[in-house]
């Protein structure tokens, strides 16, 4: 139970610290979709890995907290 807690906890940082990066990518007079639009574009790359990797770890049969680690070091890539 811990380790599920921790693992929230993790990714609720690395959400926070996502939205942060998008967010100084402009001013507040910037839309919020450019914002994003901008964000992505900068960490394409990076998108598609955390994407395959998650595509991954649904099709698997069950995720066990190492899987899930290796997910979220590969979502700090993003932050």
């Amino acid at each position: 139970m811990l380790a599920k807690e921790v693992t929230q906890d993790d990714l609720s940082v690395l959400q926070r610290s996502i939205t942060g990066e998008v967010l100084a990518g402009g001013s507040e007079n910037v839309a919020r979709a450019t914002l994003i639009a901008a964000w992505q574009d900068r960490n394409r790359r990076g998108i598609e890995r955390a994407a395959h990797l998650l595509t991954e770890l649904r099709s698997a049969g069950s995720v066990d907290s190492a899987m899930l680690s290796v997910a979220l070091r590969e979502l700090r890539g993003l932050a």
